[in-house]
C-alpha cells in the first residue's frame, strides 16, 4: 500500500514502463538507444519537477509563531490590552 507521499508519479510509471521495454532489446540497437535517451531525458525532468521537503527549521519558526500569537491572545483575553500579537512574529528566511 502506498502512502501519498510515496505514490508515484506519472513520469515515474513512464519511465518504468521504459525500463521493461528496454529489456526486450538487444544493447547494440539503435530501438535500445533511443529508449535509453528517452530514460535520461524523463529522469531529468522528474528531477527537476519533484517538490523538495519543508525544512524542519520552517517548521519550527511557523510552530513558534502559531503558539507565540496564541499566547498573546489569551493574555489579551484575560487582561484586555491593545493587539500587538502581528508585530512578534518572527519572519521566515
Amino acid at each position: 500500500m502506498e502512502s501519498f507521499l510515496q505514490s508515484k508519479t506519472p513520469l515515474d510509471k513512464e519511465i518504468e514502463i521504459l525500463f521493461f521495454k528496454l529489456k526486450d532489446h538487444d544493447p547494440d540497437s539503435e530501438k535500445y538507444k533511443q529508449i535509453l535517451d528517452r530514460i535520461v531525458t524523463l529522469r531529468k525532468l522528474n528531477f527537476e519537477t519533484k517538490r523538495k521537503p519543508i525544512s524542519y527549521d520552517t517548521l519550527a519558526i511557523v510552530g513558534a509563531n502559531l503558539f507565540g500569537i496564541l499566547l498573546i491572545l489569551k493574555y489579551e483575553e484575560l487582561n484586555p490590552v491593545v493587539s500587538k500579537s502581528m508585530g512578534f512574529l518572527l519572519r521566515a528566511r
